[in-house]
């Protein structure tokens, strides 16, 4: 039960962190002599929540890899099968069923400068 909590709290704040922030809150301008140019905005994309999800693998205990903009793997343990290099890894905390040595090395990818 309480690594399914884990791992629920775990994809709510990772849904929450790809949605984004909320804006920052807007400056008053100074008064100035010329009004400013309008310029039309690009159009944002807005992150779809299912193609997050679709990018959450679990392998088991609190082991989570997600595999979007960027390679994330949370408390590898336990890792198997063709495993992609990774950009971050995140480890809660140091009991050995959120990580060990071996599942790290698997995945450690190349020195970026």
């Amino acid at each position: 039960m309480k690594r399914l909590l884990s791992f629920f709290v775990l994809t709510s704040l990772l849904v929450i962190c790809s949605i984004g922030c909320a804006p920052a809150a807007k400056v008053a301008p100074t008064p100035t002599s010329v009004p400013p140019t309008q310029t039309a905005l690009p159009a944002t994309s807005t992150p779809d929540p299912a193609v997050f999800l679709g990018n959450l693998h679990w392998f088991g205990t609190a082991a989570i890899l997600y595999h979007g903009s960027q390679t994330i793997y949370f408390d590898p343990v336990g890792l198997s099968g063709s495993l992609p290099p990774a950009d971050l890894i995140l480890i809660s905390h140091g009991h050995s069923d959120h990580w060990s040595i071996p599942d790290i090395k698997k995945v450690i990818g190349p020195t970026r400068s």
